[in-house]
């Protein structure tokens, strides 16, 4: 599968789109586009990957990302019902480069860096950004734009926003490289409950394994193998939350083999035993 680059079918004359979705679930590819995003979910849960940070995601999550940041949203298993959400795309470009650099703009200046390794906000801003949004899918075209600068300053002096993608996170800096990491990506969720190894998945990209490695690490800042055990756990995690499988079926189909190293892994990322973490997510 070749890397998805999305066209943002921004309307004429306009420069930015807000869409108020409601599906049977989250659909689209891992996929990037020079548009920024800001997608506050109303319905859902499931596994948001962003660069290389792969989280839970529920009611109520904000996330403000930056041109051309790989991402996806995934809840296959969803049971709850539909899937809602509100996304806004827009071109950086409509606060161009001198409105940016003057100091009324330099908190949004701060954030729009800080987008670039995609931004998550407090439960409670989320809340106030969610009604906003809400608010401007049926405004008028400057009601939109008003909207949208009002709700950037809003975000941009939150002091509890944090970054997803880890530091020093190497964008895909052309369009192969996007197309590289995407097929190692559908690799993994199309594998991930099998033993992987490296050869078939650095044949993908014509590399030795040895190269692979180094290419992998360099770009998403952990080892392959790091990020394959990040994956299972987010599927074990949606498993835990949404089905009532037992920790051994849980194990089994999120890709490990025995019920020691999947508790083992499982807290080392999450904290809690897989148990503890169905405990408090679902009582």
């Amino acid at each position: 599968m070749k890397a998805i680059f999305e066209k943002v079918d921004l309307e004429a004359g306009q420069s930015l789109v807000i869409r108020a979705l409601n599906l049977p679930e989250f659909d689209a590819p891992w996929h990037f586009h020079p548009e920024m995003e800001l997608t506050y979910i109303i319905k859902s849960r499931g596994t948001r990957f962003v660069g290389n940070s792969i989280e839970e995601f529920v009611e109520n999550d904000l996330v403000l990302l930056g041109s051309n940041l790989p991402h996806i949203w995934q809840n296959p298993s969803n049971q709850s019902g539909r899937s809602e959400a509100i996304v806004v795309h827009f071109s950086a470009g409509m606060l161009n480069n001198s409105l940016l650099s003057s100091p009324e703009f330099a908190t949004i200046r701060q954030l729009f860096e800080k987008a670039s390794y995609g931004v998550a906000f407090p439960p409670e801003l989320s809340k106030s950004v969610g009604r906003k949004l809400a608010q401007m899918v049926d405004a008028d075209p400057f009601g939109k734009v008003l909207g949208l600068m009002e709700t950037l300053q809003l975000l941009a002096t939150s002091n509890e926003a944090r970054t997803l993608a880890s530091a020093g996170y190497a964008h895909h800096s052309t369009a192969k490289d996007a197309e590289r990491m995407t097929l190692v990506f559908e690799y993994v969720r199309q594998h991930f409950r099998d033993v992987i190894r490296l050869d078939p998945v650095a044949n993908l990209l014509h590399q030795t394994p040895q190269a692979f490695c180094r290419y992998f690490k360099k770009r998403a800042k952990k080892t392959f193998f790091e990020f394959v055990n990040e994956f299972r756990i987010g599927h074990a995690s949606r498993l835990l939350i949404d089905t009532e499988l037992s920790i051994t079926e849980v194990c089994l189909q999120s890709g490990y083999s025995t019920i020691p190293h999947f508790n083992k892994q499982f807290k080392r990322l999450t904290g809690l035993s897989p148990t503890g973490f169905r405990k408090k997510h679902v009582g």
